[in-house]
């Protein structure tokens, strides 16, 4: 029991000088380092995960508009339920929209547009 304290109290003293000297590294043991330095083996092989995908930047304006309060509640719903943006799920629903007019009918509205802003 003596030599227990004895050691106890060694190694409490050692804690102390090394608290006190403001080194981290001298907090950790040097077993610890060495075997974190070494590379670990694995028998599995890992699977690189593939390249992430670079988003074009596409040309975008920031606007405001009222929307109804019931709408605004859905798409932040969906937004959060598939793990998107809001803009994401906003400019999904205007491209469904868009794609939903006829070409010629779309053509004509840009072209008047297109004028009446001249």
């Amino acid at each position: 029991m003596n030599q227990r304290y004895m050691l106890m109290s060694k190694k409490l003293e050692q804690m102390k000088q090394q608290i006190s000297s403001n080194r981290l590294s001298a907090l950790i043991p040097t077993q610890i380092i060495e075997q974190e330095k070494e590379p670990r083996k694995s028998s599995v092989e890992v699977q690189q995960s593939p390249k992430k995908t670079v988003k074009k930047k596409i040309p975008s304006t920031i606007t405001s508009f009222q929307i109804y309060d019931e709408h605004h509640k859905a798409i932040k719903a969906l937004a959060y339920w598939q793990r998107k943006n809001i803009h994401e799920v906003v400019n999904f629903a205007f491209s469904a929209y868009i794609k939903s007019i006829p070409e010629e009918e779309l053509a004509q509205a840009l072209e008047i547009y297109k004028q009446s802003q001249s």
